[in-house]
């Protein structure tokens, strides 16, 4: 079991992102977390021209920025004042002077637990705000866990949830949050292995690692094992969540960046970024760099 003390949703106002402020709201409310309404804005400069040097210096026009301000709040505002929200602790949290996928940076947002977040799926970024391909970014950077919804997924409840693995990694930091989801929401659990040309892996070594897996940890009782074989992990990933009706993806990730990413990539930052039927919680591998 993980403790969820502290709950950051990046907002840009958008439809992914309020969709995303939902799942947020469930899981605070699930876990009597804090819920912080995070928004990343660009400060409005002016230029000034020294009388002495002749160079420009930038200046923050504090009238405007003021302005700015006020209405990000009264847009906040609104949302903390939506009946999904209503009893959960809410608060502000204005952030600048970074690029909107860094919010994770923030001193503030550094103590979370977790971050809930929208995405468009394989779009651009969305008006400069956070959806969108930036949560890839924030995937393989963040330390702090993801769950990434995409604009489609309804939360109607997290019933039914799949631990995507290939045995490969040790899962310490990835089953304990899936536990906590399972036991929050009373889901039951799906252990799922996807063989592709390329990763193939016998039914000995399926039932062996998950024999083993349940060994280690309290998984539910009515925890399954299921192994689909498929042209790619990402189709294998798609027809489980089809087949089983999951309502919840748990996934590694390396958190590869440069020039380690270019070459071996990342599958969950894929699958986030094609999400289309639920949303993907990942969490750093632990021998991640």
């Amino acid at each position: 079991m993980v403790t969820i003390k502290t709950i950051v949703h990046p907002t840009d106002f958008s439809e992914a992102s309020l969709n995303a402020y939902r799942f947020a709201a469930e899981i605070a409310r699930a876990t009597s977390s804090d819920l912080i309404l995070a928004h990343v804005y660009e400060k409005p400069y002016y230029s000034a021209i020294s009388e002495t040097s002749a160079s420009f210096t930038l200046i923050v026009d504090t009238q405007e920025d003021a302005k700015i301000r006020q209405a990000i709040r009264e847009q906040m505002v609104k949302m903390t004042q939506m009946d999904f929200a209503t009893g959960v602790r809410i608060y502000e949290k204005l952030i600048t002077d970074i690029p909107a996928w860094k919010f994770y940076e923030d001193n503030t947002v550094q103590k979370a637990d977790l971050i809930v977040m929208g995405t468009r799926g394989a779009t651009s970024i969305y008006h400069g705000g956070i959806v969108g391909t930036n949560a890839e970014r924030v995937i393989r950077h963040s330390p702090i866990p993801v769950l990434s919804v995409p604009v489609g997924a309804n939360f109607t409840g997290i019933k039914q949830i799949l631990l995507a693995t290939d045995f490969q990694d040790p899962l310490d930091n990835l089953v304990p949050w899936v536990i906590t989801f399972c036991q929050l929401f009373g889901a039951e659990l799906y252990v799922g292995i996807i063989n592709t040309l390329n990763n193939f892996s016998t039914t000995k070594f399926a039932q062996e690692n998950y024999a083993a897996l349940k060994n280690k940890y309290p998984l539910p009782e009515n925890t399954q094992l299921i192994v689909y074989n498929e042209k790619s992990v990402e189709d294998g990933i798609m027809h489980m969540c089809l087949d089983y009706g999951i309502d919840l993806i748990a996934m590694l990730t390396h958190g590869r960046t440069g020039f380690s990413h270019f070459l071996k990539g990342s599958i969950a930052e894929d699958i986030a970024a094609h999400l289309r039927v639920a949303p993907l919680l990942t969490v750093k591998n632990s021998s991640a760099a």
